[in-house]
């Protein structure tokens, strides 16, 4: 399969795109309208990448939005999408969002999870950014397990990666 970045996609799709995410965050609906058209051509097109789009897109809003159990869904989908396409951002931030919606459900073992799998994906691909947000979430995950020295190292990780 090729790289998202070596597919050419027709003008008006790429626009749309670029309207969808350019309108986050302050405007949801926005956001919506153009993924819906990007959709559309997505399915008529059979593009698994641009599904992926779509869901992560999706997955995003239900985000902001609070849609919890939505949300969860809508980054499960776009993740194989994603990765497959190489559009490593997107899937280091759906494992992000993951993570955020697992330990707000309490359940600390996928946030955990969730976070790992992104950070070797940030680690492998030199996204430091992210790597160091990844850290300091796991670092608040286990401060709120109640386990100070395995916080303490993840967070002294981030300060290494935020400084160099």
């Amino acid at each position: 399969m090729k790289p998202v970045s070596q597919i050419e996609y027709p003008k008006q799709v790429l626009e749309w795109m670029d309207k969808a995410e350019t309108a986050l965050p302050s405007s949801l609906e926005t956001c919506l309208e153009y993924v819906s058209l990007v959709e559309d051509y997505a399915q008529e097109a059979h593009s698994d990448y641009l599904m992926g789009f779509c869901w992560f897109y999706r997955g995003f809003v239900s985000y902001i939005k609070a849609e919890i159990g939505d949300s969860m869904n809508y980054f499960s989908l776009a993740l194989n999408p994603l990765i497959a396409g190489e559009n490593w951002k997107k899937a280091v931030k759906s494992y992000i969002a993951m993570g955020n919606i697992a330990g707000y459900q309490g359940d600390e073992s996928l946030a955990i999870d969730c976070y790992l799998k992104g950070l070797a994906l940030s680690q492998e691909l030199e996204l430091p950014a992210l790597e160091h947000d990844l850290f300091c979430n796991i670092g608040n995950v286990y401060i709120g397990m109640n386990d100070p020295v395995n916080a303490e190292e993840m967070f002294r990780e981030s300060e290494r990666i935020g400084q160099g």
